[in-house]
């Protein structure tokens, strides 16, 4: 049916390509599994074995799970490959392009690792207090750069950084308005 030539050309063709090789037979194996699930939960009915019917009942109720981690990581995929894309159409190779092009899907594929193992139930609270470590950790990182003895340092790499900006400004902005110029004209 060209399923595959239609979602390896698409916008996220080359993710799909990373992740599987062949998307038809990808989708057909999750359909094999669904169908011998659900001949399963016919069969451990008819039996009328309690435990095996709660078994597969517990087998059932965690699927709609799965799926979810499964959906947030494509979605995710999809979104960082996109946040990829735009940074090298719009700004090229500059080093800005290079920065967003790298640290944009990185952050959002690590933010959905976060939200596939909560999703999966897999040690919840050992995710939340992960998570909330990481970013209280950041939040520490920078009061303390701030606040206590690098704060002469902090503020010479700050004034650095502003001089560094205020002179790349322009740069900055052909970079973006070269960028906007190509992307229109590829789309033309």
């Amino acid at each position: 049916a060209g399923f595959d030539r239609v979602v390896q050309t698409g916008p996220g063709g080359s993710f799909v390509t990373r992740v599987t090789e062949a998307p038809s037979r990808f989708v057909g194996t999750i359909a094999k599994w669904a169908v011998f699930l659900g001949a399963l939960s016919l069969a451990v009915s008819v039996l009328g074995i309690s435990a095996l019917s709660a078994f597969v009942g517990e087998v059932f109720e965690y699927l709609p799970n799965v799926i979810a981690a499964v959906l947030i990581f494509l979605v995710a995929g999809a979104v960082a490959a996109a946040v990829a894309t735009l940074a090298t159409r719009t700004l090229g190779g500059t080093g800005l392009g290079k920065i967003v092009g790298t640290a944009g899907p990185v952050l959002i594929m690590a933010i959905a690792g976060f939200m596939i193992l909560e999703q999966l139930e897999i040690a919840p609270e050992i995710v939340r207090i992960t998570y909330a470590a990481i970013m209280g950790a950041l939040a520490l990182g920078f009061a303390l750069a701030f606040g206590l003895g690098g704060r002469d340092v902090a503020h010479e790499m700050l004034q650095g950084a502003y001089q560094t900006g205020r002179e790349k400004k322009d740069e900055f902005r052909r970079d973006l308005d070269a960028g906007m110029t190509r992307e229109r004209a590829e789309t033309l």
